[in-house]
C-alpha cells in the first residue's frame, strides 16, 4: 500500500518555511550540475515550482523531504543544461561588415 501526502509546499507558509530551510542546499546541488551561478538560481526556482506542483506525490516513506527536493534540483539542472546543449545562448558579438564601401557598385570613388 502506498501512502503519499501533501508535503506542504502547496501552502505559501510551506513554500516559505522549505526555501528558507533549504535554499542553501539546493542552490549548491544545482551549482555542481550547471557550473553558472545565474543558471543555478533558476535551477532553484524551476525545481521549488516542479516540487509545488507535485506536492501530493511525496512519500515520506522514501525519505525526508530535503532529499526529494535534492532530487527535484538535480533533474532540473540536467534537463536546463540538455535545453542549453540544444539551444546553444546567443553570441553577444557585433555583426561583421559583409563588404566594404569600395566594393559598392553604387559607391563613387
Amino acid at each position: 500500500m502506498e501512502t503519499k501526502e501533501c508535503a506542504g509546499l502547496c501552502t505559501e507558509p510551506g513554500l516559505a518555511a522549505a526555501h528558507a530551510a533549504y535554499h542553501a542546499r539546493l542552490l549548491a546541488r544545482a551549482r555542481r550540475i550547471v557550473v553558472d551561478p545565474d543558471l543555478a538560481e533558476d535551477v532553484v526556482q524551476e525545481a521549488f515550482l516542479r516540487a509545488w506542483r507535485a506536492c501530493g506525490s511525496f512519500d515520506p516513506a522514501g525519505g525526508p523531504m530535503v532529499n526529494w527536493l535534492l532530487v527535484i534540483t538535480a533533474r532540473t539542472a540536467i534537463d536546463m543544461v540538455k535545453a542549453r546543449v540544444r539551444r546553444p545562448p546567443l553570441a553577444s558579438v557585433p555583426p561583421t561588415r559583409t563588404h566594404s564601401a569600395a566594393a559598392c557598385p553604387t559607391s563613387t570613388g
